[in-house]
């Protein structure tokens, strides 16, 4: 998943800080390369895996601002193969041990119970950056990359997400500003018998989705004038949809009901 990162910082490779968490326990090392990373973690299991990135400018001509700030999340689901399961798993006697072994535990309960043979798994990328562009250029640069610059070995992965803009929310009692991207959390937003849907339809409708050329040529088919078809050079099923800065999202989200998972329109049957 972490081949995603040179989509968003314009082909930049550069080096940073991991934290993985496997079992009750955290480890912190530091990298450099993204495929060197890549090749070392696919060699053990975790169950979540952190990566801070070294800050660095974009580069010129692809700019769309400073980077501030990457941080990349990555969760393997209990389906793959790259998660330790719990029976796997040595618990210390601590507190924080146990919470952190039930916490896994539910997991592979939840897709037990309701008999669930692939989940996604799923990674969230927080890039911060300091731009003087509007909003809808900055994701109009950011469709052009993915098609451009995004790997044809990224159709193995049966790839589909979102990407949008998060403004920072002032909290005045904390004297602050702070992102709250959770509203883009997918697995949050979805009760689990719909897990094996996703990378068939996406949850909800996003300023910028992207996934398997026939999702998403059927999602832009439905939308018409209000969304834009991109489709990449490098990997033959991989396409994005943008939508239209004009785009009204309730009457949007009626014509896209049979592609979407969540919405005030779900769809039984569809």
């Amino acid at each position: 998943m972490v081949r995603l990162i040179p989509a968003v910082t314009g082909g930049l490779e550069f080096s940073g800080q991991i934290k993985v968490s496997a079992q009750a326990a955290v480890s912190r090392s530091k990298f450099s390369g993204l495929e060197a990373l890549c090749s070392r973690m696919a060699k053990r299991p975790f169950n979540q895996l952190e990566i801070v990135l070294d800050s660095l400018p974009s580069r010129s001509g692809e700019a769309v601002g400073r980077i501030t700030s990457l941080c990349g999340i990555f969760s393997p689901s209990p389906t793959s193969a790259l998660w330790l399961p719990t029976k796997d798993w040595k618990i210390d006697a601590d507190r924080g041990s146990r919470d952190k072994y039930l916490t896994a535990k539910t997991k592979e309960d939840v897709l037990d119970f309701h008999r669930i043979a692939e989940k996604p798994s799923v990674f969230e990328l927080h890039l911060e950056i300091s731009t003087k562009m509007a909003k809808e250029r900055v994701l109009d640069r950011y469709a052009d990359a993915f098609v451009r610059i995004i790997p044809e070995s990224i159709e193995k992965l049966h790839l589909f997400g979102c990407c949008d803009v998060v403004e920072p929310v002032v909290i005045p009692q904390l004297k602050t500003s702070v992102l709250m991207p959770e509203r883009f959390q997918i697995m949050m937003n979805i009760k689990p018998p719909a897990y094996p849907e996703l990378g068939d339809r996406f949850e909800a409708l996003h300023s910028l989705m992207f996934g398997s050329r026939r999702l998403c040529e059927g999602l832009s088919s439905a939308l018409g004038e209000q969304a834009k078809l991109i489709t990449s050079s490098n990997a033959l099923d991989f396409a994005v949809v943008r939508l239209a800065s004009i785009c009204n999202k309730e009457s949007a989200s009626e014509l896209a009901a049979n592609w979407l998972i969540a919405g005030p329109d779900k769809l039984a049957g569809a």
